[in-house]
């Protein structure tokens, strides 16, 4: 539940308990993978971040804590989420796609790791493109937070 960003990952096995105490966790309602993913891919975005390390509570060396009382008052999309299923989906598929590759680069040699990363370079930023999209956000407010982005790399972590 400590961590510099806001990262998430998602499970489908019903036999998962999260208590929130040592981990940080949302349930959604209508629990499809396409629904799971996006929702994941929300949360790994530029966006989601940069909203929630302002409400989040600061540790020490740039940690945040994102426990759940502090990941519920950032605004989240739900009516164009419930409503736009193509962009919906498209989320959900960038984020499928990152986690593909973040598991191929595991097991990569060194040239491929450099061209998985070029890859995965580019479905992040597609991620948040689709991500600003679905917040309606404006040319100047993807400005904005582009600007302030994240605290580490989502490539960084991979290493």
């Amino acid at each position: 539940m400590t961590a510099n960003d806001t990262y998430a990952t998602m499970t489908c096995n019903p036999k998962n308990y999260c208590d929130n105490a040592n981990m940080y966790f949302i349930d959604i309602p209508k629990k499809t993978d396409i629904n799971l993913y996006a929702v994941a891919g929300i949360i790994n975005s530029t966006l989601f971040s940069v909203l929630a390390r302002p409400i989040a509570n600061p540790q020490s060396g740039g940690y945040f804590k994102f426990n759940k009382q502090f990941i519920e008052p950032i605004p989240f999309p739900k009516e164009n989420f419930n409503k736009n299923k193509v962009l919906v989906s498209e989320i959900s598929k960038l984020s499928q796609d990152i986690k593909k590759s973040q598991y191929e680069y595991k097991s990569s040699t060194p040239r491929q790791k450099a061209i998985l990363k070029t890859t995965l370079s580019s479905l992040w930023d597609s991620l948040d493109s689709k991500v600003y999209e679905l917040y309606e956000l404006s040319s100047e407010q993807v400005v904005f937070f582009n600007q302030r982005g994240r605290n580490i790399n989502r490539l960084e972590i991979l290493d």
